[in-house]
């Protein structure tokens, strides 16, 4: 079986990636099989479906045991068929290391000035619009919105000290730097105002740069 996975924040680049392997493999009459979705295992709902065959594409989000991971190491040199991973984060590489050994991994992260511009919007922050403007030059709107909703709710989650200990310290560190900028009920506050701005794109009620624009003025002078 040959394993892939692809992975990273740049939703766009790779769900590109990922339609294009599925399309090069049912021009080649190969069927595709989604396993998420079941109450089985990746182990228990091949052996379950009797899937086990040259001509078909596994597709799962990288949610999988320890116990699958192991037995998928073991078994996919073995094994029919070819199983495609995919994660719209970056994974560690303690995961990506009990994958099997010729596993192909593709990494699709997203630009480092996105991530600048994050990091740089709190309360009393000097980032300007010019700067929004850096970041839309190599960052699909799409992209954009999706990644500051995860900041924000990241800083919901470490502000009130939940679910933090799964966090690399790194960015744990970061972000409780970050969110002591804010003071209580700003984040929820943001993340409401964020939830507003995307439906009010979606129905066309919203321009997209200005209403950022407008999103950023208010947070950065909360």
């Amino acid at each position: 079986m040959k394993v892939t996975l692809l992975h990273g924040e740049n939703i766009a680049k790779l769900e590109e990636r990922k339609i294009k392997i599925i399309d090069s493999l049912k021009k080649r009459g190969w069927a595709v099989t989604y396993l998420d979705g079941q109450a089985l295992s990746i182990r228990e709902a091949m052996r379950a479906e009797g899937l086990f065959g040259y001509d078909y594409l596994y597709i799962s989000t990288a949610t999988i045991s320890d116990g699958d991971l192991a037995w998928l190491r073991e078994q996919a040199s073995f094994l029919p068929g070819n199983l495609l991973f995919i994660s719209h984060k970056t994974l560690p590489k303690s995961f990506v290391n009990k994958l099997p050994q010729e596993t192909n991994v593709e990494e699709f992260p997203a630009p480092k000035v996105l991530f600048r511009f994050l990091d740089s919007l709190y309360p009393g922050s000097a980032i300007s619009t010019t700067t929004l403007d850096d970041v839309l030059k190599s960052t699909p709107l799409e992209l954009l919105l999706a990644m500051l909703g995860r900041q924000l709710k990241d800083l919901y989650i470490t502000k009130k000290g939940t679910n933090v200990s799964n966090m690399p310290s790194w960015k744990r560190r970061k972000l409780e730097y970050i969110s002591n900028r804010f003071v209580e009920g700003q984040v929820e506050a943001a993340l409401s105002d964020l939830s507003q701005l995307d439906h009010d794109i979606k129905v066309g009620k919203e321009d997209f740069k200005m209403g950022l624009e407008r999103f950023i003025v208010n947070l950065t002078n909360a």
